[in-house]
């Protein structure tokens, strides 16, 4: 079966959670925190100050016979706050790890072969 990654809990050691089947979706933002003032007299006075972090969304695939304990286990993780990670390979590392910072919807839907479950993971990048 085809991976689209590894899911790695970030520490000193980092911990395998999960092989994932599929990033289906990938979405993230940069708010900019600049301002413009209009001056009375005509023109704009521009504060420039740096973006803030990016967030976004994850959401992950997971189907065939361990699909439900791997989608738990995925989920249960993004839950307990700790930074995480995406890699391509088993035991590989990644500079880019993200914490969750608002909600992990776990749910299962079905294709032709079966169940699939999806959990998806609003982030920050730590």
């Amino acid at each position: 079966m085809a991976t689209d990654g590894f899911i790695y809990r970030a520490s000193t050691t980092p911990t395998l959670v999960v092989e994932v089947d599929a990033v289906l979706g990938f979405a993230g933002t940069r708010e900019s925190r600049s301002t413009v003032h209009p001056i009375p007299t005509g023109g704009v006075s521009v504060v420039v100050r740096p973006h803030g972090p990016r967030t976004g969304t994850f959401q992950f695939a997971l189907r065939g016979a361990t699909a439900q304990a791997r989608a738990e286990a995925l989920e249960a993780s993004l839950a307990t706050g700790a930074r995480h990670y995406l890699s391509g390979t088993v035991g590989g590392t990644s500079t880019w790890q993200w914490f969750v910072t608002g909600q992990v919807t776990f749910e299962r839907v079905h294709d032709v072969r079966g169940a699939v479950w999806l959990v998806s993971a609003e982030w920050t990048a730590a």
